[in-house]
Protein backbone atom coordinates (compact mmCIF):
# COMPACT_ATOMS: atom_id res chain seq x y z
CA UNK A 1 0.00 0.00 0.00
CA UNK A 2 0.74 3.42 -0.79
CA UNK A 3 0.83 6.20 1.94
CA UNK A 4 0.32 9.62 0.60
CA UNK A 5 3.73 11.48 -0.16
CA UNK A 6 3.52 15.19 2.04
CA UNK A 7 6.32 17.52 0.82
CA UNK A 8 9.02 17.75 4.22
CA UNK A 9 7.20 15.49 6.12
CA UNK A 10 6.92 15.74 10.31
CA UNK A 11 9.02 12.42 10.34
CA UNK A 12 11.51 14.15 9.87
CA UNK A 13 11.95 18.41 9.80
CA UNK A 14 15.36 18.59 9.57
CA UNK A 15 15.47 17.55 5.66
CA UNK A 16 13.58 20.78 5.10
CA UNK A 17 16.61 22.46 6.61
CA UNK A 18 19.06 20.95 4.92
CA UNK A 19 17.45 21.45 1.19
CA UNK A 20 17.12 25.03 1.99
CA UNK A 21 20.84 25.63 3.43
CA UNK A 22 21.75 24.00 0.22
CA UNK A 23 19.91 26.42 -1.74
CA UNK A 24 21.64 29.47 0.16
CA UNK A 25 24.94 27.45 -0.05
CA UNK A 26 24.91 27.39 -4.15
CA UNK A 27 23.68 31.15 -4.78
CA UNK A 28 26.71 31.75 -2.34
CA UNK A 29 28.97 30.68 -5.00
CA UNK A 30 27.16 30.95 -8.09
CA UNK A 31 29.11 32.83 -10.71
CA UNK A 32 28.76 36.20 -11.83
CA UNK A 33 28.30 35.15 -14.99
CA UNK A 34 24.76 33.66 -15.01
CA UNK A 35 22.44 35.32 -17.03
CA UNK A 36 18.88 36.81 -15.51
CA UNK A 37 17.37 33.80 -17.16
CA UNK A 38 19.84 31.61 -14.57
CA UNK A 39 18.57 32.81 -11.86
CA UNK A 40 14.90 32.62 -12.80
CA UNK A 41 15.39 28.18 -13.89
CA UNK A 42 13.68 25.90 -11.41
CA UNK A 43 16.26 23.44 -11.85
CA UNK A 44 19.74 22.98 -13.59
CA UNK A 45 20.13 19.59 -16.12
CA UNK A 46 23.29 17.54 -15.61
CA UNK A 47 26.34 18.15 -17.75
CA UNK A 48 29.30 16.21 -19.20
CA UNK A 49 31.49 18.09 -20.65
CA UNK A 50 34.88 16.13 -22.45
CA UNK A 51 37.42 17.57 -25.18
CA UNK A 52 39.93 16.39 -27.58
CA UNK A 53 42.69 17.91 -29.71
CA UNK A 54 39.62 19.60 -32.27
CA UNK A 55 36.31 20.27 -30.18
CA UNK A 56 34.85 20.85 -26.77
CA UNK A 57 31.59 18.24 -26.69
CA UNK A 58 28.75 18.92 -23.55
CA UNK A 59 26.45 16.73 -23.19
CA UNK A 60 23.09 17.69 -20.96
CA UNK A 61 20.47 15.18 -19.90
CA UNK A 62 16.94 16.61 -21.16
CA UNK A 63 14.12 13.97 -21.18
CA UNK A 64 11.00 14.99 -22.12
CA UNK A 65 11.50 18.57 -23.62
CA UNK A 66 10.63 19.52 -27.08
CA UNK A 67 13.76 20.69 -29.52
CA UNK A 68 11.48 24.02 -29.64
CA UNK A 69 11.59 24.63 -25.85
CA UNK A 70 15.94 24.83 -25.96
CA UNK A 71 17.51 28.11 -26.55
CA UNK A 72 21.68 28.07 -26.45
CA UNK A 73 24.02 31.07 -26.63
CA UNK A 74 27.55 31.50 -26.87
CA UNK A 75 29.06 34.98 -25.66
CA UNK A 76 32.95 36.00 -24.62
CA UNK A 77 33.44 32.07 -23.70
CA UNK A 78 30.61 31.45 -21.83
CA UNK A 79 28.05 29.01 -23.32
CA UNK A 80 24.12 29.15 -21.60
CA UNK A 81 21.69 26.51 -22.02
CA UNK A 82 17.91 27.15 -21.22
CA UNK A 83 14.18 26.01 -22.01
CA UNK A 84 11.53 24.76 -20.37
CA UNK A 85 10.22 21.28 -19.06
CA UNK A 86 6.21 21.41 -19.75
CA UNK A 87 4.49 19.93 -16.48
CA UNK A 88 2.47 16.91 -17.13
CA UNK A 89 -1.10 16.88 -16.26
CA UNK A 90 -3.05 14.61 -14.43
CA UNK A 91 -6.35 13.65 -16.25
CA UNK A 92 -9.81 13.43 -14.51
CA UNK A 93 -10.18 12.46 -11.19
CA UNK A 94 -6.52 10.82 -10.73
CA UNK A 95 -4.18 12.31 -7.77
CA UNK A 96 -0.19 12.55 -7.53
CA UNK A 97 1.49 10.42 -5.04
CA UNK A 98 4.80 11.09 -6.22
CA UNK A 99 6.70 13.76 -8.46
CA UNK A 100 10.16 13.41 -8.29
CA UNK A 101 10.74 14.80 -12.10
CA UNK A 102 11.50 18.46 -12.09
CA UNK A 103 9.78 20.99 -14.28
CA UNK A 104 9.32 24.34 -15.63
CA UNK A 105 12.62 26.38 -16.35
CA UNK A 106 15.74 25.14 -16.72
CA UNK A 107 19.06 26.55 -17.44
CA UNK A 108 23.12 26.06 -16.92
CA UNK A 109 26.45 28.02 -18.30
CA UNK A 110 29.67 26.70 -18.60
CA UNK A 111 32.49 28.77 -19.16
CA UNK A 112 34.80 27.08 -21.70
CA UNK A 113 38.39 26.49 -21.37
CA UNK A 114 39.01 27.43 -25.22
CA UNK A 115 38.49 29.86 -27.86
CA UNK A 116 35.45 28.13 -29.87
CA UNK A 117 34.72 28.81 -33.73
CA UNK A 118 31.23 29.81 -33.20
CA UNK A 119 30.67 29.21 -37.34
CA UNK A 120 31.04 26.00 -36.47
CA UNK A 121 28.79 24.97 -33.36
CA UNK A 122 25.97 22.38 -34.13
CA UNK A 123 23.79 20.87 -31.71
CA UNK A 124 21.41 17.94 -31.52
CA UNK A 125 18.89 16.87 -29.02
CA UNK A 126 18.34 13.15 -29.20
CA UNK A 127 16.62 10.26 -27.05
CA UNK A 128 16.42 12.94 -24.27
CA UNK A 129 20.15 14.74 -24.64
CA UNK A 130 21.57 17.25 -25.95
CA UNK A 131 24.44 17.24 -28.01
CA UNK A 132 26.45 20.66 -28.42
CA UNK A 133 29.93 20.43 -30.57
CA UNK A 134 31.88 22.98 -30.02
CA UNK A 135 35.41 23.40 -32.50
CA UNK A 136 38.05 25.02 -30.77
CA UNK A 137 39.07 28.00 -32.74
CA UNK A 138 42.36 27.04 -34.65
CA UNK A 139 44.61 29.18 -31.71
CA UNK A 140 43.70 26.53 -29.49
CA UNK A 141 44.43 24.15 -31.09
CA UNK A 142 47.99 22.14 -29.94
CA UNK A 143 49.85 22.64 -33.03
CA UNK A 144 53.39 20.75 -33.23
CA UNK A 145 56.80 22.57 -33.25
CA UNK A 146 59.99 21.59 -34.90
CA UNK A 147 62.84 22.40 -33.16
CA UNK A 148 65.98 23.49 -35.66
Amino acid sequence: MLARFEKYQSVDPLIGELLGFSRDFDSLYASSLESPAVEDATFAPHLDVSENKEEVVVVAELPGVKKEEVKISLEKGVLTINGKREEDTISGDARGLLREQRKGKFARTVRLPYEVDAAKVSAELSDGLLRIVLPKAEAARAHQITVR
